[in-house]
């Protein structure tokens, strides 16, 4: 969902949608920083939350404001930017906060646990930080033992959750075609999957292993619908599923939106629970 939008505009679209979740970016920009201290929006959120059935309302950070860097002095810096947004989406009552994780492989986990001590480990924050896998080489973001690693050690000092991408998962090179596959993906890296909150479930214009992030709406492009939904057996009700494609208008918001609520109903948990 876009902020750039009066309020009356987003209650309306979620009115037209029947969604029960969605997520903005967070920018920069000075009109969005008025919009975030101003009452107007506060007022707009607390409605979308009482009257129109919204559970969760997540925020995602500007590309960039990420956790990591090349160096201490840069992770150091990002992780104080992270700090003071997380205040801010506790004093707004959102339900996570979403940051991509471009550490670099090469930097050691003891390090990355060091930092986020120092940082943040005095800091009660009632909004989780939902640290999201990417495309992108040489990344804890993208190595699912790297980041497999980081959720489980990374969770005893901070509130973490995972953000897991699917069009990233598949871009990383790491195939889920069919609900046994994505069973056995979630069995070997058992701590993403257990701390996953929100999937953006998103088809991939490009192939697996591509290590290039560009969405396609769901079904068009080389994930396919029933990877979708192999990735969504895994997961429990509790669990948000928000498609972040470029639509250009309302009826591609409802086809997509359709889609998705389509796939959850047909196949939440439904594999895992056969298993079971």
């Amino acid at each position: 969902m876009s902020l750039s939008r009066d309020t009356d505009n987003l209650l309306k679209m979620i009115d037209v949608l029947q969604i029960d979740s969605f997520q903005f970016f967070l920018d920069g920009s000075s009109m969005l920083v008025q919009k975030m201290e101003g009452f107007e929006l506060r007022s707009a959120l607390q409605t979308a939350k009482r009257n129109f059935g919204v559970k969760k309302i997540f925020v995602h950070s500007p590309y960039n404001l990420y956790l990591g860097g090349k160096t201490h002095k840069i992770r150091v810096k990002s992780l104080l930017k992270i700090k003071e947004k997380l205040k801010l989406c506790e004093e707004l009552n959102f339900d996570g906060f979403i940051v991509h994780s471009h550490i670099p492989i090469e930097v050691d986990i003891t390090e990355i646990l060091e930092e986020t001590n120092d940082v943040l480990f005095d800091f009660i924050s009632g909004v989780p930080l939902l640290i999201e896998n990417i495309a992108v080489r040489e990344k804890y973001g993208s190595n699912m033992r790297k980041f497999n690693e980081l959720i489980e050690k990374i969770k005893t000092i901070i509130p973490v959750g995972v953000c897991l991408d699917t069009a990233h998962l598949f871009e990383a090179g790491y195939h889920f075609e069919t609900k046994p596959i994505a069973y056995e993906l979630s069995q070997e890296y058992p701590e993403i999957f257990k701390e996953t909150l929100l999937v953006h479930l998103n088809d991939s214009k490009t192939h697996c292993g591509s290590f290039i992030d560009q969405h396609e709406e769901p079904g068009k492009g080389f994930i396919g619908l029933g990877a979708l939904g192999a990735i969504i057996s895994l997961f429990t009700q509790e669990v948000s599923f928000i498609t972040e494609t470029s639509e250009n208008n309302l009826d591609d918001y409802i086809r997509n939106v359709e889609i998705l609520k389509g796939l959850v109903n047909s196949n939440i948990r439904t594999f895992v629970e056969k298993l079971a």
